[in-house]
């Protein structure tokens, strides 16, 4: 029919379709906006989303803000005839974008084609047409999964290859197109927008319930209203609607009645009544899985062709994704899953748990165990379900799944369970806090083992012995463990208990029993190569390790146990004992990035317990790195947490004797004695030896500071029994340290020299860096007096290197040393520090008598020059301008006549750029010039 034949019923239908709806009481979304905003030469604009994601509201908001015409077309039943459809469409960009008279050309060649074929182009050459001006013009398109997909997919492609350059269409449809799009988004001309992106976030759904609608809502209600619509509007307004009295939303939101009816009312009548029963009833039984595949639909659920129709259930975006796993798997909308359950309820309680058996055998054959227990489970199979979780617990426990296995085998409790798996159970119970019931379980587990099942009874006497331990009995839980003879055991086994015994004596203060517990495991692990241990067992090993300064073997096992250990907590434990071991190596780029790891654990599990050691870490190891404010705020953070009774004062000793030393390096020494006698008085009362043997050498370091040597004496010969005692390598480098340092101070120079060279050999055969860079700073005279008598020279000058220009004034006297090597060396070390302040140190030996010290000061000085990357980094402007004349060969009269200032001053000034530089001579200064600085100043000339 013609384009101007339309009766008045016909325009008034028109006339309700071309206006857009109201915006009303919704969220803007400047983000989506933004992401569907036109800004390139052409685009079309897809919103392609199920049913209520708010395709409608957006393109409405999109619209709002166009900049220019706009034509909104919203499609309906009588749309799917092409015909009527392109009819009504160029009725309606007529009324907006030319007048009655303009379209001529338009009628007579829609008369003379076939409008299906080519409607793009006709749309196209209307707008042409209409708008000679250019003026932006848009075409929102609304419900267009309503048009017939071949025409739309062709409509689609003509108008984004045809439209001007100032036009754009936007599109909004259920299902996807099935227009070929790649080639035109790889041209720029498409934009997609999918159900993902139009997903409201936790913070968006706050907004519109709190601010736009004004109701009271709990975090923890919008957290749970998040998860279960996951971001699906329509659902959370039916929901709210639900739930909806006064202003206030109830916490507990699936508890409500009817609080799904009206969700379900909509995805009947908008979603599945729509569909084919052969799709339904795939739909319904595939439900029953968490993760759907229709490889198991085909062969179980007795529905051929499941993968094509899950293919065509997704285009259609049935509330159907695929999943991050590799296969073609999918997922249901929560809440859709919901709503097919509730229909196939329909067919009964046991023809539904056949579904299940059948599901889970088949997930069981394809290795996905844990899904095959939750059929069983859900399905009351619970023999199946036993035998199912019997080839699954081991790999659980690993992983730390307690929570799920405690409550699988709460729904077992009915049948007689295995002994390793009432092991497996107790651990569960453990983790959760129960360690009374845990023992229960694990007295009776133990009982029914046979002699031949070593190793379960070896695990289950150290769950048990964890179980009286973690309730505040560390002396019950010793001699439990006690009672398992070690011999005829395997050495993982001995090894296994010997730790676990090290530990436990550990924390019942029997120190002496721990050492002689440990030491008989480092035995058992050098002797023996041993496979996988446990996380915890390896981590306190490490730490005796630590304590006895072995950090290179430390670091090994720790290493290792990364890559066997699969439980979250024992990683996070190792972790922790990792980056204890790297900060004393002085790794402390390594140390801080195993630290963060660990403090984002302990903050996402909230791990009280562990908290304040990985805050002590952390902290020292920002004091280490310069980073000294932000360490020090961790470290009082860690000392709060103790004090809040988050763990015992054994901690509390440690990071008190931190903050003593690290007031004692920021030259508060009344301070830092403060903080070593109250981690000494901690240590002491908890009857820790190693912390206060520690603290005891912190606080003779301080009275050194002080000036009383006697003092501190006293306090390292205590010291010294203890850790020699006790074997604390550590702590024994610590002691010779302050000895050599007491001995320097009351000039007893051959005592000095003996406990540096022991200090230091052990340092460095142990790789105690952490400790000596930091005692550097502060003892730097002593570093050059190892120096001086090249006592362990590699390693000391290793480390001079890494503290850097601090190391400057102590390295100064070194440069008047008699002997030449002693000289040269210093040389070299003023070079690799990288300070420019060297220069002036090294200018004076460039005239050496010894050549290898010449060499040493000449390539120091052009490695400390490099650094100078402009003459404003040593120079003053005037000596800039001076040096720059230099360079050109002017002599001190003509230097001074051109800057008018006198010949005197000009000499002044060339000895200072000497000084400066570490030159000799004006040809130096004029090559040094040119070489460096003469390409970068575009004033100078030859």
């Amino acid at each position: 029919m013609p384009v101007e034949a339309a009766d008045p019923a016909s325009a008034s239908m028109l006339a309700v379709k071309t206006v857009p709806p109201k915006i009303g009481e919704t969220l803007w979304r400047p983000r989506l906006i933004a992401a569907a905003e036109p800004g390139m030469r052409r685009r079309l604009v897809v919103i392609s989303a199920p049913g209520g994601y708010g395709k409608t509201t957006l393109m409405a908001q999109m619209a709002s803000s166009f900049a220019g015409k706009h034509i909104w077309y919203r499609l309906s039943g009588i749309d799917r005839n092409p015909n009527q459809f392109i009819n009504n469409l160029i009725l309606s960009a007529s009324l907006i974008t030319c007048k009655t008279d303009e379209v001529s050309s338009v009628k007579r060649l829609r008369l003379a084609r076939d409008v299906h074929r080519e409607a793009g182009f006709l749309l196209a050459t209307l707008v042409e047409e209409s708008s000679q001006d250019e003026e932006p013009l848009g075409f929102f398109l609304d419900d267009f999964h309503l048009l017939d997909k071949g025409f739309a997919a062709q409509l689609i492609n003509q108008l984004t290859r045809s439209l001007p350059s100032h036009a754009i269409v936007v599109i909004a449809c259920r299902t996807r197109p099935q227009a070929r799009l790649g080639r035109l988004r790889s041209l720029g001309l498409v934009n997609k927008i999918e159900g993902g992106d139009l997903e409201f976030s936790p913070a968006e759904l706050e907004e519109l319930l709190t601010c736009t609608w004004g109701l009271e809502v709990q975090p923890a209600t919008i957290g749970r209203l998040s998860s279960l619509t996951e971001g699906w509007i329509a659902g959370t307004i039916l929901i709210i609607d639900a739930l909806r009295k006064g202003s206030r939303l109830p916490g507990a939101i699936e508890e409500q009645p009817n609080v799904f009816r009206n969700v379900f009312d909509y995805m009947a009548e908008e979603v599945f009544d729509h569909q084919t029963l052969e799709m339904q009833e795939l739909l319904e039984r595939s439900s029953l899985m968490d993760v759907v595949d229709p490889q198991i639909c085909d062969n179980v659920l007795a529905a051929p062709n499941a993968r094509v129709m899950f293919q065509l259930a997704e285009r259609k975006q049935l509330f159907l994704r695929r999943t991050c796993d590799a296969g073609e798997l999918y997922r249901f909308h929560p809440l859709f899953r919901r709503f097919l359950q509730s229909k196939l309820a329909a067919e009964g309680d046991e023809k539904i748990n056949g579904y299940r058996l059948q599901v889970g055998k088949a997930l069981e054959s394809a290795g996905r165990g844990r899904q095959a227990v939750e059929q069983y489970l859900a399905g009351a199979c619970y023999k199946q379900a036993l035998e199912a979780l019997s080839a699954v617990w081991e790999e659980l426990i690993g992983e730390g799944e307690y929570s799920l296995l405690e409550r699988w085998l709460k729904q077992l409790q009915a049948l007689t369970l295995p002994p390793a798996l009432q092991i497996c159970a107790a651990e569960a119970m453990m983790a959760a806090g129960k360690y009374r019931q845990a023992i229960v379980k694990l007295r009776r587990a133990k009982a029914k083992l046979a002699p031949v099942e070593q190793g379960f009874i070896c695990r289950a006497a150290i769950d048990l012995a964890d179980c009286f331990n973690e309730s505040g009995d560390a002396v019950k839980a010793l001699e439990e463990l006690q009672k398992i003879p070690l011999q005829g055991m395997p050495p993982q086994l001995r090894f296994d208990i010997a730790c676990k015994l090290g530990e436990l004596s550990h924390e019942a203060y029997r120190y002496k029993d721990a050492v002689s517990y440990q030491n008989k495991a480092i035995k058992l692990l050098e002797g023996n190569s041993l496979g996988q241990r446990s996380g915890s067992l390896d981590a306190m090993l490490a730490a005796a390790l630590s304590r006895r300064g072995e950090l290179s073997c430390a670091h090994d096992l720790l290493k290792e146990a990364l890559c066997h250990n699969k439980s979250a907590s024992q990683l996070n434990l190792i972790q922790v004992r990792l980056a204890e071991c790297l900060l004393k190596q002085g790794a402390y780029d390594e140390c801080l990035n195993q630290a963060c790891k660990c403090l984002d654990w302990v903050h996402k599990k909230q791990e009280k317990k562990s908290l304040p050691l990985v805050l002590d870490i952390y902290g020292s190891v920002l004091i280490a790195s310069g980073r000294v404010e932000e360490g020090e705020a961790y470290l009082e953070q860690a000392a709060d947490s103790i004090n809040a009774g988050e763990t015992s004062g054994v901690l509390l000793s440690r990071v008190l004797c931190h903050l003593g030393s690290f007031e004692r390096r920021r030259r508060d020494f009344t301070a830092a004695c403060r903080y070593h006698q109250k981690s000494m008085s901690i240590a002491k009362k908890w009857g820790d030896q190693y912390l206060a043997a520690a603290a005891k050498a912190g606080l003779a370091a301080d009275l050194l500071l002080l000036g009383d040597a006697q003092g501190a004496v006293a306090y390292l010969t205590k010291a010294e029994k203890m850790a020699s005692r006790f074997n604390f390598g550590y702590i024994l480098t610590q002691i010779d340290l302050y000895r050599a340092w007491a001995a320097h101070i009351e000039g007893l120079e051959k005592e000095k020299k003996r406990a540096l060279g022991h200090a230091l050999a052990r340092a460095h055969g142990l790789k105690h860096h952490h400790f000596i860079l930091q005692e550097g700073k502060v003892l730097a005279s002593l570093l050059s007096v190892a120096l001086l008598n090249t006592i362990e020279l590699d390693y000391v000058s290793w480390i001079i290197a890494r503290i850097g220009k601090k190391m400057l004034p102590a390295l100064a006297p070194l440069l008047d040393a008699r002997d030449p090597a002693v000289r040269a060396n210093a040389c070299d070390l003023i070079g690799k520090i990288g300070n420019t302040d060297g220069i002036t140190l090294l200018r004076r030996l460039v005239k050496d008598e010894d050549p290898a010290t010449r060499q040493n000061v000449s390539q120091s000085l052009k490695r400390l020059r490099s650094l100078l990357k402009a003459p404003s980094a040593a120079l003053t402007n005037r000596e800039e301008q001076i040096l720059r004349l230099v360079a050109t060969g002017a002599s001190n009269a003509n230097i001074a006549k051109q800057l008018f200032i006198s010949e005197k001053t000009v000499k002044t000034h060339v000895n200072r750029i000497f000084k400066k530089l570490g030159l000799t001579n004006r040809l130096e200064a004029a090559i040094f010039y040119r070489q460096t600085w003469a390409e970068k100043n575009t004033t100078f000339r030859d």
